[in-house]
């Protein structure tokens, strides 16, 4: 806190968002998220929120105010990668990681870590990605039974 507060936002935000490399023993797959899913997450957002907040934020086409392409990043380690795709009868195992920060701060790499952690002690796939689009072609955009 003491850094951010002598610090723009601007400054914070490179701090917070600067890449954190995997090391060789991770397996690390990115998804891009087909841009219907962006279309139903804002219709949800929408949705929930309200015609009155949503003009407040912005109005309807507020959440095109992104890159034009979304990614989501998939971590396993790399021994469970081979195993999985070796034993094709082996279930597969999925941890659906939500980064917050709201755009605003962090990043997926700040947590690459700690999403590492957690495909080791899991044996599975970590899916990392902070929205809810990706959220939701995770759950049922994907052809992968996975």
């Amino acid at each position: 806190m003491d850094y951010a507060s002598h610090h723009t936002v601007e400054q914070f935000q490179g701090f917070t968002t600067q890449y954190v490399p995997h090391p060789l023993s991770v397996h690390v797959e990115i998804s891009i998220i087909p841009p219907e899913f962006m279309e139903k997450s804002a219709e949800h957002i929408i949705k929930q929120l309200g015609d009155s907040v949503v003009e407040k934020v912005g109005g309807k086409s507020w959440w095109r105010w992104r890159p034009k392409e979304l990614t989501a990043e998939s971590i396993e380690m790399r021994k469970d990668y081979w195993n999985r795709t070796r034993n094709p009868d082996m279930p597969p195992r999925t941890m659906l990681y939500v980064h917050g920060g709201a755009y605003f701060f962090g990043s997926v790499d700040e947590h690459r870590y700690q999403l590492q952690r957690h495909a080791r002690k899991l044996q599975a796939k970590v899916f990392a990605r902070k929205d809810i689009s990706a959220s939701m072609y995770l759950l049922e955009g994907t052809d992968d039974p996975e």
